[in-house]
């Protein structure tokens, strides 16, 4: 028998960094981005302290919702997957930071 932590286990030394809440949100026309550090900001000296992530949604398609999550932004290096252009997506952008995208939730 082989047994194995599993491919979601960290590299010894890495610690992830979660959002622990949100700090910023800025709105366009068709999207949504979220300024989230993955600790908690009593102070402005707080935003020293560590890792902050960006995330940003939109829609490039009727009921699909495009989520990147970024920290320390650099070159492209893939893997980036092709979609195909349905036309406009025309997301929906409330006031308290949601985006929907086509239909939106069936209750």
């Amino acid at each position: 028998m082989k047994f194995t932590d599993g491919y979601w286990m960290l590299q010894p030394g890495v610690t992830a960094a979660y959002p622990a809440e949100v700090l910023d949100v800025e709105t366009g026309p068709d999207s949504l981005v979220v300024y989230a550090p993955g600790y908690p900001v009593r102070d402005r000296g707080d935003l020293l302290k560590g890792p902050s992530l960006t995330v940003e949604l939109g829609a490039p398609a009727a009921d699909v919702i495009r989520v990147s999550v970024t920290h320390f932004a650099g070159a492209d290096r893939g893997p980036d997957f092709g979609l195909v252009d349905q036309g406009p997506a025309s997301p929906r952008i409330a006031d308290s930071a949601s985006l929907t995208s086509g239909r939106g939730p069936q209750h």
